[in-house]
């Protein structure tokens, strides 16, 4: 979890005196928010992704880790032989690629992606969205500021329950992941 029950529980008193099963469940919650807005994830995961034979492959989530496996077709390739990994540009750089025959979906990727350790700001992202739902349970509109180690804060007693959600969010822009993808017949093609 991107924080724990009892650092939401200290940080937040509207918290204090709930079961951890309500903390958990909003916790996880507000983790798939996060997760949605950034298009990534604040913890390691495995994905597995099916592409085209091409010199460079982009992968789909961000930030590569790892590439667990590379198959073209069933035969294993072998890293920094048969292709070579950019982890900080999310791509695959298959070597000689035309050994390979130019066949649509034939090699599969098994990886690891997101973050090793969840950043700061993610935290405190998640306890203001916390903060802000415990607020709306009690049908309060006004949120107040709450310094939380003079680190991050906000006051807005004029915007929407939404609007202050986005403000939240906000905080996250430069961990955000553009993916566009354009419909070619009934494959999608990644642009990143």
């Amino acid at each position: 979890m991107y924080i724990s029950i009892e650092q939401a529980r200290n940080e937040l008193e509207a918290l204090a005196n709930k079961k951890d099963e309500y903390i958990e469940t909003n916790i996880l919650r507000y983790m798939e928010v996060v997760d949605n807005y950034t298009n990534t994830t604040f913890k390691l995961a495995n994905a597995k992704d099916i592409a085209d034979v091409d010199l460079d492959i982009y992968i789909q989530n961000k930030p590569l880790v790892e590439v667990s496996s590379l198959k073209y077709q069933a035969t294993l390739l072998q890293v920094n032989v048969d292709y070579f990994v950019y982890n900080e540009d999310n791509l695959i750089v298959l070597e000689n690629v035309h050994k390979f025959n130019q066949e649509r979906r034939s090699i599969t990727i098994d990886y690891i992606y997101g973050h090793k350790e969840v950043p700061r700001v993610v935290e405190l992202v998640m306890l203001e969205l916390l903060k802000l739902h415990e607020a709306n349970l009690e049908n309060d509109t006004l949120i107040l500021s709450e310094n939380m180690n003079n680190e991050y804060s906000y006051t807005n007693n004029s915007k929407t329950s939404t609007d202050l959600q986005k403000q939240i969010l906000s905080k996250l822009n430069s961990f955000k992941q553009q993916i566009d993808i354009i419909n070619r017949g009934n494959v999608k093609v990644y642009i990143v």
